[in-house]
C-alpha cells in the first residue's frame, strides 16, 4: 500500500496523475471547504472511496473528531471490500 500525504491546497494535483485505492481528508479547511474538494474529487476519480472527517455528504464514510483509530481502520477495510 502507499501512502500519500498533501496539504490542502496539493490535494486535488495527485489525483489528475495517479489512480489510488482510498481518500482520507481529515483536513480544517480554509476558504474552500470539504464539500468542494470532495465535489472535485468526485469529477476526477468519481469511483474513488472518500472517508472525510466530520462531514457526511457524498462521502463513502465520515468520523468525527477525536476519531477512533479502530473505527477509521474499519472504515478502510470496508471501502476496500466495496471496491
Amino acid at each position: 500500500m502507499r501512502v500519500l500525504e498533501v496539504e490542502f491546497g496539493a490535494a486535488l494535483e495527485p489525483l489528475e496523475k495517479l489512480v489510488f485505492d482510498i481518500a482520507i481528508c481529515n483536513a480544517e479547511m480554509e476558504g474552500q471547504g470539504k464539500f468542494e474538494l470532495l465535489d472535485q474529487i468526485r469529477v476526477i476519480q468519481p469511483a474513488l472511496p472518500v472517508i472525510v472527517g466530520a462531514a457526511r455528504r457524498g462521502a463513502f464514510q465520515y468520523f468525527e473528531k477525536p476519531f477512533d483509530i479502530e473505527q477509521l481502520l474499519g472504515f478502510i477495510e470496508q471501502a476496500f471490500e466495496e471496491s
